[in-house]
């Protein structure tokens, strides 16, 4: 028997792997460097492609199918697959195969152990190899095959099975760890660390910390690390846990927590916390879990990056994902592109996910015809999540909740979360809000969730408040709106105006004390959602010298002055209300600095106002139309926009904001708006450029016959 291989340094060898590495562990797919697989990544989402059937050569005179037991593992230093396993009589395999990318084939990395030295006295049992070649002996690997991207070596944390050969049956044999280079073709092995982990479980799970940059494995009766560079292993907890055996640990980036996913009735899940700082502090603890929970039989998971979810766990065609932070398991039945399937189910635990090209490989097993599959999660057109804003009345007292409602551009087929934060603007949390945080869930179809946020009342006269509500790590959406702004309008100031301004509205008055304070006036106006108005005042005489000003709740604070509008002493004021709420606590002032207090009825001006928002009643995405909005500004001052795309039912789909140069036009494909392809109804557009500053239209096209139907944009009458 020849003696243990001697450990190679590899601590030049993991510097320069690392660096490599780290690209594709980032788990953002615009980071990877390596090269995408025109056949895979044109694999539409929800959908599988079958690659072909997977073939080995023969041992001991038995064609070879799915390697019994095992897994595969994704190499990201050289961006392949590899897979050892076996164990079986029909399975006594000692060579590593290696899935091409650039190919989407699986080959050899190296000859096998021939069948002549599969015998007793070529066979070393401490370190369960064969002496001739230094292979492995065949042995199921499960979820034991850790790719170390420091080192660049697949690491087999498994013990070896001494029956799988082709003229005896010897037992099992817990042998070293085993470390295969991929560039030397060779393995090597642990010089003390061997493969087992207390004395009920052979089969543990094992996964890469990229964290602390050591194998955490977890088994019934605790969790070890495991250092590639020094081939160490060091238990780390001991407990008892009635977590079955050949299961999976599946690493979790966004929260750096792993997740043992055990197969049984139901399938179960343990939440692995890592104190890493101080490992016995660490927690292994099972989830209660909800949605489509289903039983399972021995199976494999792994975390898609591109979804932030981990999936897998194929059976009968459908494929099973769950999200940590919800804790839920979702199901979907995969399409098939091409010809092919059914897909059937997924060979133990031979699948991963291809963070380069965006999909899971895996293998099916014997029954159904042992072969490769490429499947991408996700849904067709992603939904684009937005929040709305809201705008709250204060109160004097207690507790009101503004309630902000998140929606989805279209309904997904897929489950989306999203995590949520209040944070601070001219409002406070503690005195003027309560700060809140959590995550909401959209399950499939459903396009509208709330939340809700406790504003604090007062008796204080004050300037309306904000604060923010931040959306961050969505979940199976896009994000086109990830703020919303949340107004607290104070109420707690009298109304200083006995009149009130609309659409329309022509009031003359002088500055004189007989309708207001002496050189002073004040009208309420009240706006709604999404709109826009405009405020002039002309026709000044005597010693005027008029300023008009938008003022805040406070009745203090001016939020806008008007600017010169037309000829002589005209004045303006031209605005947006962009939020969702009505705005119903601010007035406008005519002042003077000219006459002040002095003023007298001939001191006179005139004050005229109009909402400005535009209206399209059509606009159509469905069938096999588009529609193009076509807009102008017809000023010579550049405004400022927003197009809001509403359902027939009201409900807000989308909306854009544009600036305009004087004299500008904006052409707007509409399907290039998040959430409005497929859709229909109608167009609001407001701005800040005064009443009949936007002419346009939408114009609905039909491609293939060149049908086109036009809907101009109407302001409301005067």
């Amino acid at each position: 028997m020849s003696a243990i291989p001697t450990m190679k340094d590899p601590s030049r060898r993991r510097a320069r792997l690392l660096s490599l590495a780290v690209l594709v562990l980032a788990c953002a797919p615009a980071a990877v460097a390596q090269p995408t697989n025109p056949i895979l990544t044109a694999i539409p989402p929800n959908t599988a492609r079958d690659l072909g059937a997977y073939t080995s050569e023969p041992v001991c005179g038995v064609p070879i199918g799915v390697t019994d037991y095992s897994r595969f593992t994704y190499d990201p230093v050289r961006h392949q697959l590899l897979m050892f396993g076996g164990g079986h009589a029909t399975t006594p395999r000692t060579d590593v195969d290696a899935f091409s990318f650039a190919t989407l084939t699986w080959t050899s990395a190296y000859p096998p152990t021939p069948e002549s030295q599969l015998v007793f006295s070529n066979y070393d049992p401490a370190l369960a190899r064969w002496i001739s070649t230094g292979h492995p002996i065949a042995r199921h690997t499960y979820d034991q095959l850790v790719l170390d991207p420091g080192t660049g070596d697949l690491v087999m944390l498994a013990r070896g099975h001494a029956g799988a050969y082709c003229t005896g049956s010897w037992g099992w044999e817990s042998g070293r760890v085993g470390h295969y280079d991929h560039d030397t073709r060779t393995w090597s092995f642990s010089p003390t660390a061997d493969n087992t982990y207390g004395g009920g479980d052979p089969y543990p799970a094992a996964e890469y910390d990229p964290v602390s940059g050591l194998i955490v494995i977890v088994a019934r009766e605790g969790l070890w690390t495991y250092d590639p560079a020094t081939r160490v292993r060091v238990q780390r907890l001991s407990y008892s846990e009635d977590m079955g055996y050949a299961n999976n640990l599946v690493y979790f980036p966004p929260s750096q927590r792993m997740y043992y996913i055990a197969r049984g009735s139901p399938t179960r899940v343990w939440e692995v916390v890592l104190d890493r700082a101080n490992w016995s502090a660490s927690t292994v603890t099972e989830l209660a879990t909800i949605g489509d929970v289903f039983d399972s039989d021995e199976s494999g998971f792994a975390y898609d990056s591109w979804n932030h979810v981990i999936g897998g766990g194929v059976a009968n065609g459908v494929f099973r994902a769950f999200d940590p932070v919800t804790r839920r398991w979702w199901s979907a039945v995969m399409q098939i592109q091409g010809a092919g399937g059914p897909i059937g189910s997924q060979a133990f635990h031979a699948l991963d996910f291809d963070p380069v090209d965006g999909v899971f490989l895996f293998l099916t097993g014997y029954d159904d015809g042992s072969r490769m599959w490429a499947y991408r999660y996700g849904a067709a057109t992603p939904a684009a999540l937005s929040i709305d804003d809201v705008t709250v009345a204060e109160g004097d007292a207690g507790a009101t909740s503004a309630v902000f409602t998140a929606r989805l551009s279209q309904s997904s087929p897929l489950p989306v979360t999203v995590a949520y934060a209040t944070a601070n603007q001219s409002a406070a949390a503690g005195s003027d809000y309560q700060a809140a945080s959590g995550s909401i869930s959209f399950a499939p179809g459903i396009t509208t969730r709330t939340l809700s946020v406790n504003v604090l009342g007062d008796t204080a006269v004050e300037t309306d408040e904000t604060f923010v509500v931040n959306l961050s790590g969505v979940l199976g959406a896009t994000l086109a709106d990830g703020q919303a702004v949340g107004t607290i309008s104070d109420d707690d100031a009298p109304s200083i105006a006995l009149r009130e301004l609309a659409h329309a509205s022509a009031v003359s008055d002088d500055a004189s004390a007989a309708t207001g304070d002496p050189g002073a006036d004040a009208f309420r106006i009240a706006q709604g959602p999404r709109a826009s108005y405009e405020v002039v005042l002309d026709g000044g005489s005597g010693d005027l010298q008029p300023v008009l000003e938008r003022l805040a709740a406070d009745n203090a604070t001016v939020l806008q002055s008007a600017v010169p509008s037309g000829t002589g002493s005209s004045l303006g004021l031209r605005w947006q209300n962009t939020s969702g709420a009505p705005v119903v606590n601010q007035h406008l002032r005519v002042r003077s600095t000219g006459c002040g207090t002095a003023c007298g009825p001939d001191d006179t001006y005139r004050l005229r106002a109009w909402e400005t928002t535009g209206s399209i009643p059509r606009f159509n995405n469905g069938g096999t139309q588009l529609t193009v909005l076509a807009l102008q500004n017809t000023r010579p001052l550049a405004i400022a926009a927003r197009a809001y795309f509403w359902s027939p039912s009201g409900t807000l789909l989308a909306e854009h904001a544009f600036t305009l140069g004087p004299r500008a036009t904006l052409v707007l494909n509409t399907t290039s708006v998040a959430g409005l392809v497929g859709q229909s109804g109608s167009i609001t557009v407001s701005h800040d450029g005064g009443y009949g500053a936007l002419a346009g239209k939408a114009v609905s096209l039909e491609p293939a016959t060149g049908f086109s139907f036009d809907t101009p944009l109407a302001s409301r009458p005067r």
